[in-house]
């Protein structure tokens, strides 16, 4: 069948390139996934955590591939059941980190190059064996050495399923209705001009004397000329005219019929099937979009649902995109931190989080009213302090504006006292030498 072997990814590369709903799809999950900046957090707060995170962050800014690259490639088993990507290592001779190994590039190995899979009597994964696109050898490659990230498990198989698959059905249906449809527009005959002219008594005064002259074939075909360029092109425009004799034929008795001896017209052919045709077109896609999650993008397209649907619908969208890369961030700490540790001789127990900003697919002004409106019904206030600053300068960040810095503490107080002050909350003066303290007493309190 088209989806077994070879055939699997030629066919689906092809659906992906030139089925709508699926490029709409795939372009949009892409995009999202690849558009969060990612970050190594600190083990722990100690100095040594804090400078390998540093470094580990160095790294995955420093690939030969760049890092939204390798997000989206391994975002892709969620479309193709499974991503293989291969990460080759470097011994870093100078700068801040000189002796240690980092990471050189983290290099796409496409699904359509793998020939078998290496597996444990377990069903684990060993390795896999590559067919090279350009020398047609296969390349062993190590379990050890590939980052691989995997659709949901529905299936045993380290191929996995992917969402490519699960569309294949609807998508055959689809394109043969629209084949369908097609062949109909070809052979449909309305619209098609229909011209009548007196061919047979044109023919028939060949080699008689009409007018000044013998009629010959050239002077029948002349006659017919303006009729047949017609029939070629019959485009509209608004130069467009025919003008032909309005002489009726006559009958037998050599009587004038209703009939025109030269007359066009379009046929008109009994209703079609097209409409159905386009509904089960339009179910067909609906039915694809469901499946890859997009059928927000069709909301309103047949004249019904809501903005507030949409929004839901593209939310959900959102989510399922960021499900995607929570399970890359395991993904990526298993099959490339890891390595990592264990080439610089590092305690694996101290392998750090990788974390993306989630706050990429959140409406951030509409966050920030409620969290804010939140904190003001709970009679919570923000300050500098360094875990207010970093939600802020988060929030801050995301609309591209400067960050807030630490307030200074003698500046601090001092506005505050100042603000005191003012509001006659002050401190007092010292009291006098015989330590009395004037005391100003209302009128009605005067002895």
């Amino acid at each position: 069948g088209d989806m077994v072997g070879f055939n699997r990814w030629r066919k689906t590369a092809e659906w992906k390139r030139n089925v709508g709903i699926v490029s709409a799809a795939l372009r949009r999950f892409l995009e999202l996934a690849g558009s969060p900046k990612w970050s190594v957090a600190p083990f722990d707060k100690s100095a040594e955590s804090v400078k390998r995170a540093e470094f580990a962050n160095a790294q995955i800014r420093g690939l030969a591939t760049p890092w939204r690259t390798v997000v989206q490639v391994a975002a892709l088993s969620r479309f193709d059941g499974f991503a293989l990507q291969e990460w080759t290592a470097k011994l870093l001779a100078t700068g801040p980190y000189k002796g240690w190994y980092g990471l050189a590039d983290v290099a796409c190995r496409p699904p359509q190059t793998i020939e078998r899979w290496d597996l444990d009597p377990g069903g684990a994964v060993l390795g896999v064996v590559q067919r090279s696109p350009q020398t047609n050898e296969e390349i062993p490659l190590a379990r050890a050495r590939l980052v691989y990230s995997r659709d949901l498990p529905i299936t045993d198989s380290p191929d996995g399923v992917g969402l490519m698959r699960h569309v294949a059905e609807p998508i055959r249906e689809m394109q043969a209705l629209r084949k369908q449809r097609n062949e109909g527009f070809v052979t449909d005959l309305n619209g098609i001009p229909w011209i009548q002219a007196p061919i047979q008594a044109l023919r028939a005064q060949i080699g008689q004397k009409v007018g000044n002259k013998v009629w010959t074939e050239k002077d029948v075909e002349a006659a017919l000329a303006p009729l047949k360029t017609f029939a070629k092109n019959h485009v509209r425009t608004k130069e467009t005219a025919l003008l032909t004799d309005s002489a009726p034929h006559l009958d037998v008795d050599q009587k004038a019929t209703s009939h025109k001896l030269y007359s066009v017209d379009l046929l008109k052919a009994g209703a079609s099937s097209f409409k159905d045709q386009n509904d089960a077109i339009r179910d067909m896609v609906w039915e694809i979009a469901i499946v890859l999650g997009v059928e927000y993008l069709l909301t309103g397209s047949k004249g019904d649902g809501s903005l507030a649907m949409a929004t839901q619908k593209a939310d959900d969208f959102y989510m399922l995109v960021i499900g995607t890369l929570n399970a890359l961030a395991e993904t990526f700490r298993r099959d490339l931190l890891t390595w990592l540790w264990i080439l610089n001789g590092w305690d694996v127990e101290t392998v750090p989080e990788l974390t993306f900003d989630k706050l990429e697919f959140a409406n951030v002004a509409e966050v920030v009213r409620s969290l804010f409106a939140s904190f003001t019904g709970a009679g919570v206030t923000l300050s500098r302090t360094e875990e207010d600053l970093e939600l802020v300068n988060r929030i801050l960040a995301h609309y591209g504006l400067p960050p807030l810095a630490p307030e200074d503490p003698e500046m601090a107080a001092a506005r505050r006292e100042d603000a005191a002050n003012a509001a006659g909350l002050g401190r007092r003066g010292p009291p006098k030498a015989d330590e009395s303290v004037d005391v100003q007493l209302d009128d009605d309190e005067e002895t």
